[in-house]
């Protein structure tokens, strides 16, 4: 997810480089502060920040578990404001994780997938264990406890499932445990991140509380296929960080097919993973395989591309869900 940098920003960081330039010339002492630094004076509600760990989900996926000091919380489905070193841009990145594990161990989970945008390629080249950031939460994509006893329907397209995983999280720690459906669709196995995460979650919750319905919309008929790793998503010339991306590429893959394939595992998954993109027919049908409530029962939460939203919430719409019951996020 990415959003445009905060109006003022960017002419603040030229001035505050150019006044270090002269400074610098005159031969005055001069901080060793990076240029995010003085934004802590002009941004309201930012929080110190520190990358404990990086892994990657996928061959251009890339997890970053970061602590966080100071008051920042964050409800399920929000996003972060990501201030970084030298940047005079500002990332914006669903947090993947529930508030349980900020609360608990003081840090969040980021999931970011590679892409020509200056923070997105600046996290996923120059991020290490111990880089220091700055974050700020926001957003009103927020998972509310259902009314009325209704169900929990999260639709994820892609990277979308960031907001979608930390719904679902919070959603199952919850007492009482709501009637959680996850549709989460991607292009191919290899790029279905948190496959073991969700795996887990289908495992572990109390039986017929939790359904998880996967699908792919391109197929590779040949198996063990090498995934070739994206060239943004690791340091120009890093032969390890590639080889990197391929491994977490065939675990992801693996980890899927193996979630899908297994019988029981969870309430309303199909054996073997589904194919072709989801659509609300779709939906309905893997609703009434899983026992559920009819869709126009179930408050809807929706994440990903623009097509895939506009599209979704007027096929939810005809499918008889109040307008007011589908909630979704999308990025441009």
């Amino acid at each position: 997810r990415m959003r445009r940098p905060l109006a003022g920003v960017s002419a603040r960081c030229e001035r505050w480089r150019r006044l270090g330039a002269r400074l610098a010339h005159s031969g005055a002492p001069t901080a060793s502060r990076p240029c995010v630094q003085p934004l802590v004076r002009h941004v309201a509600g930012l929080s110190r920040a520190r990358v404990r760990e990086v892994e990657y989900l996928a061959a251009d996926v890339k997890q970053f578990t970061i602590e966080v000091t100071g008051e920042f919380s964050h409800q399920p489905g929000q996003w972060t404001d990501v201030f970084m070193p030298d940047i005079d841009a500002v990332g914006g990145y669903s947090i993947a994780s529930a508030p349980s594990q900020l609360s608990q161990a003081g840090t969040i989970t980021l999931a970011i997938k590679a892409a020509q945008h200056a923070p997105t390629e600046w996290m996923h080249r120059r991020a290490t264990a111990g880089t220091e950031l700055l974050l700020r939460p926001g957003g009103s994509f927020v998972y509310e406890p259902p009314v009325h006893g209704r169900a929990v329907l999260l639709v994820a397209g892609g990277i979308g499932i960031t907001p979608i995983l930390s719904m679902m999280r919070h959603a199952t720690e919850s007492e009482p445990i709501p009637k959680v459906t996850l549709a989460y669709s991607a292009r191919r196995p290899s790029d279905l991140a948190f496959a073991e995460s969700i795996d887990d979650m289908a495992s572990t919750v109390r039986a017929g509380r939790v359904g998880v319905h996967l699908t792919v919309t391109r197929v590779d008929t040949r198996r063990n296929r090498k995934t070739k790793a994206s060239p943004a998503s690791s340091p120009a010339g890093d032969g390890d960080g590639a080889a990197e991306a391929v491994v977490a590429a065939a675990a992801t893959a693996a980890a899927a097919e193996a979630l899908t394939e297994r019988e029981g595992v969870a309430l309303g998954m199909s054996k073997g993973l589904a194919n072709g993109r989801l659509t609300a027919r779709r939906l309905r049908e893997v609703l009434e395989s899983g026992g559920r409530p009819p869709i126009s029962e179930h408050d809807v939460y929706l994440c990903g591309p623009p097509a895939f939203i506009t599209s979704l919430r007027q096929q939810l719409a005809d499918q008889g869900v109040p307008r007011s019951q589908i909630l979704f996020e999308q990025w441009w």
